[in-house]
């Protein structure tokens, strides 16, 4: 997968979050039957879940991507939680750390990804193959 489409993948979470939310402000404002709502919330509770799952497959399950999934999960699984347990009192609260992680991940991808990085790494990956080798002694010569 491209890194453009995991970016907006990981941005379009947030969107998700946030119509969770609208869902749960309906139910509580009785507009809607509760059934309706939960269904509405579960498939949008798949939704973000299907896509930490990809990111983590993509990141290797190691290194600074993978930590930024790790942390939007805690974060998502609380507010799951909350939501499971009907607590709504935490629910705004979790929603906005969750999606704090979520733009973070955002920025990890982008960060992970820019040119400046990947000619970092370059540059780290060259000087680490000629790590020992005696560059200067075919000079001397």
């Amino acid at each position: 997968m491209e890194i453009l489409s995991l970016i907006n993948k990981a941005g379009s979470q947030r969107v998700v979050t946030q119509k969770i939310m609208m869902f749960i402000m309906v139910q509580r404002l009785n507009e809607s039957p509760n059934g309706i709502v939960d269904d509405e919330v579960m498939e949008c509770i798949d939704t973000v879940n299907r896509t930490q799952r990809l990111f983590l497959d993509w990141s290797g399950k190691s290194g600074a991507v993978a930590d930024a999934v790790y942390k939007v999960q805690a974060a998502w699984l609380e507010f799951v939680l909350a939501y499971k347990m009907k607590d709504a009192d935490k629910l705004a609260d979790l929603n906005a750390a969750a999606a704090l992680e979520m733009d973070k991940l955002v920025r990890t991808l982008i960060n992970q990804n820019s040119p400046q990085h990947i000619a970092n790494k370059l540059y780290e990956k060259t000087f680490r193959e000629l790590d020992g080798l005696d560059v200067l002694g075919a000079f001397r010569s």
